[in-house]
């Protein structure tokens, strides 16, 4: 099988970038080895080299993977740092790249999912205490026959187990990097999203990633970004996921580098090809040795990952080591321990101060960054909240620097955050058919009880109802911005998004999301 993607679908790695890369595991310049597919300009698939201490890493679809030889390209936990699926051994890919078989490497870093989105699902074993996959369970007292047919059915499924993991899984995983080859240029990142995260990570997974555009702490991240406008030099976005806030650097700043880090491939994967192709990626824990050289980032952005992080003071060391003089560190939305329900690795807000050290730094809750941004107002760094209000807080971030004059208040901004990129209708509204005059009704729509529980003051700034008349609906299919479209910016009904985000005509998204809905 030979190294063979789709041309119109796979965005290459600028190997521009390559002289901010240093080895993290003996600090040598990174170089480029073996070009698979690409050039020496634009590589899709190849080989990284570190003179220092041998090691090779692979590029495979544009993302750069920078792991040791015999490390994992693991799917990790969405909230701590344990492994849920053993991905695959980095010296396995590298080998695979050399001979050729660059859509094989590719697939054995998509996961569990086939190429119509079907699961192959493990199969639960019993287990004695009463503990199985919904939580604790009442047990009752079984003959001692019963017992021993459960032990057989126990060793056939562990049999099954590993005859799925063995062989139903790898081609699984192939007829969905082929499917991606054939198809995905005419996909939607939507449709990838669901594709991948609503199979097989659960609907929940899904719907934080395609629905995050508008959403509060989307809006609060926005506050933050926005205060790299004018950084000049490259911007790190750290634990990018599938690039929401890459797409605004990226989109927002024309030529200007962006480099999305997330430790998960397949997200990197959306982020590059779908939501923010103009950035460059690189597959990497965030909270270890960072690839990169000393002051490189003008600015470092974090938003809704941080507390996950198992080793934060280690993170903060390299983010301090890797930002510039006059650069602009923004941690944006981690939790704060002192306020239930915790998450991940949660610390107090005198812990996160404490990993700061003697940096200058300002707190803020996210209920103030919201109020002020749909009053257009950027965030205030010239003064910090009392401690005793933060910490009644759940949601805390924090902006810091070197620099001084870093923390002013910034009053307005001159346009919306949210209107980079394309004008889209917000995902989280369904419509039914258009009407004879070409208008279309709207209605704001939660897609689960638990989006809702997590997002509840969405229903303060985003209509219940609106009705979009035919202009605007032309204007949106024509990529223009013409003023009637400006009220329904104002209400968060459109926004702005990446090309490629929704990409289908506005009429035909509006009826296949209803159709999803109601499925």
């Amino acid at each position: 099988m030979t190294a063979n993607c789709c041309e119109s679908l796979i965005d290459p790695m600028n190997t521009d970038i390559l002289h901010w890369f240093r080895c993290p595991f003996c600090v040598a310049e990174i170089h480029l080895g073996k070009i698979i597919k690409g050039s020496e300009q634009k590589i899709q698939h190849g080989l990284l080299h570190c003179p220092g201490c041998g090691f090779e890493f692979p590029v495979i679809s544009g993302v750069a993977i920078l792991l040791g030889p015999d490390d994992y390209v693991d799917v990790k936990s969405e909230t701590t740092a344990s492994t849920l699926l053993t991905g695959p051994r980095i010296r396995d890919l590298v080998q695979l790249l050399k001979d050729g078989e660059a859509m094989r490497a590719l697939s054995l870093l998509l996961g569990p999912t086939g190429a119509k989105g079907e699961l192959f699902p493990e199969l639960k074993v019993p287990r004695g205490d009463g503990e199985g996959a919904g939580g604790p369970r009442k047990v009752n007292s079984k003959p001692a026959g019963r017992d021993i047919r459960i032990r057989g059915i126990g060793r056939i499924q562990r049999l099954t187990r590993s005859l799925y993991r063995s062989q139903f899984l790898p081609r699984a995983q192939l007829r969905l990097a082929q499917f991606l080859e054939t198809h995905g240029a005419s996909l939607s990142a939507l449709d990838v999203i669901n594709l991948y995260y609503g199979q097989y990570s659960g609907v929940e997974t899904s719907n934080y990633f395609a629905y995050r555009f508008g959403q509060p702490r989307h809006l609060a991240g926005l506050s933050l970004a926005s205060l790299m406008g004018d950084a000049k030099g490259p911007i790190l976005d750290l634990a990018c996921g599938v690039g929401h806030f890459t797409h605004f650097f990226a989109y927002g700043n024309p030529g200007r580098p962006v480099v999305g880090l997330d430790r998960d491939f397949f997200r990197l994967f959306v982020a590059s090809q779908y939501t923010a192709p103009e950035g460059n990626y690189v597959c990497t824990p965030a909270d270890t040795a960072l690839p990169f050289s000393e002051k490189v980032f003008a600015g470092i952005f974090c938003s809704d990952a941080f507390h996950y992080f198992l080793h934060r003071a280690a993170s903060i060391r390299e983010l301090q080591r890797l930002l510039s003089d006059e650069g602009t560190l923004a941690l944006c939305r981690f939790g704060n321990s002192e306020v239930e329900p915790r998450e991940g690795y949660e610390l107090s807000l005198d812990g996160y101060r404490r990993l700061l050290g003697g940096w200058p730094h300002v707190f803020m809750g996210e209920d103030d960054l919201v109020n002020r941004y749909l009053k257009k107002q950027g965030a205030d760094l010239t003064t910090e909240a009392p401690a005793e209000a933060l910490r009644r807080q759940k949601w805390l971030s924090v902006v810091s620097s070197r620099s001084p004059g870093k923390f002013g208040n910034n009053k307005h901004f001159a346009d919306w955050p949210h209107a980079v990129g394309r004008l889209q209708i917000n995902p989280i509204f369904v419509g039914g058919k258009a009407k004879q005059n070409g208008s279309r009704q709207l209605r704001f729509e939660f897609p689960s009880k638990w989006y809702e529980f997590e997002n509840q003051r969405y229903r303060d700034y985003a209509p219940e109802h609106c009705t979009l008349p035919p202009e605007v609906m032309q204007a949106l299919n024509e990529g223009k911005r013409p003023p009637e479209v400006e009220d329904y910016l104002n209400q968060f009904v459109i926004l702005g998004m990446p090309e490629r985000y929704c990409e289908r005509g506005v009429d035909a998204r509006l009826e296949s999301d209803n159709t999803d809905r109601q499925t």
